[in-house]
């Protein structure tokens, strides 16, 4: 259980880094994919344990706003997917989309994501 814990830890420290140096510094400090995966495995570890600690990446809603950047309204609302694996979460998301913008002059834009086999 302790080492559990130290790793806990350790990925929250590091992924709350990554974050901060991708939304704030606009920098990566390590690619999409290794976020992801690191973010996976705190989360299972959570899971596991029942330990979540209060700066964890998996308990933060958002980031911190920074003044300088411009506000934009969209006539659409945006929506995200939350780092979905599954299609069925896909499909209810883009059922959401056209129930929400049926009439919409944009085009929906999705980024696909390919792992490897782990």
């Amino acid at each position: 259980m302790e080492e559990k814990k130290k790793r806990i830890s350790e990925l929250t420290e590091l992924l709350n880094r990554a974050a901060y140096a991708y939304e704030q510094e606009d920098r990566e400090i390590m690619s999409n994919l290794e976020y992801d995966r690191l973010y996976d495995e705190l989360k299972i570890l959570e899971e596991e344990t029942g330990i979540v600690m209060a700066n964890s990446p998996t308990a933060r809603a958002g980031y911190e706003v920074l003044s300088e950047l411009p506000k934009v309204r969209h006539d659409s609302p945006m929506l995200s997917l939350d780092k979905t694996k599954e299609p069925e979460a896909l499909l209810n998301t883009l059922a959401l989309f056209v129930i929400i913008s049926p009439t919409s002059p944009l085009p929906l834009v999705a980024a696909w994501k390919s792992f490897p086999s782990r």
